[in-house]
């Protein structure tokens, strides 16, 4: 059985109940596979997430869709990069001293990507 649940928040509101105008922009839908707030949805049954997205690819763990926005990765220093004890193969991160730019780890050691102008 499918469950729909569907609640808005409406700025004049004084409880849950849904009295006053309800704005619509911070409605929030869910169901058994999946549960969306505006440009987030969640997809339970292909355990994926989009944002700006409502159908994130399948192969996906989380697309990320924009036309007029990027990406920003965790920014950091050399130090605090080091310092993180839990690293594991794939993380990426920017660094943002000495030599700034990207850094992948690869398991053993925190590679930079060597940049050329685009």
């Amino acid at each position: 059985m499918s469950r729909k649940v569907l609640n808005d928040f409406a700025h004049s509101s004084t409880d849950d109940t849904g009295s006053g105008t309800p704005d619509f922009t911070n409605r929030i839908i869910s169901n058994s596979t999946t549960f969306s707030i505006p440009g987030i949805t969640i997809n339970n049954a292909t355990h994926n997430v989009g944002i700006g997205t409502g159908s994130p690819g399948t192969s996906n763990l989380l697309e990320l869709s924009s036309t007029s926005k990027g990406f920003v990765l965790p920014r950091m220093t050399k130090g605090q990069r080091n310092a993180i004890t839990s690293d594991v193969a794939g993380m990426v991160i920017f660094q943002t001293d000495l030599t700034p730019g990207l850094r992948v780890y690869n398991g053993t050691n925190w590679m930079r990507f060597t940049e050329t102008v685009d």
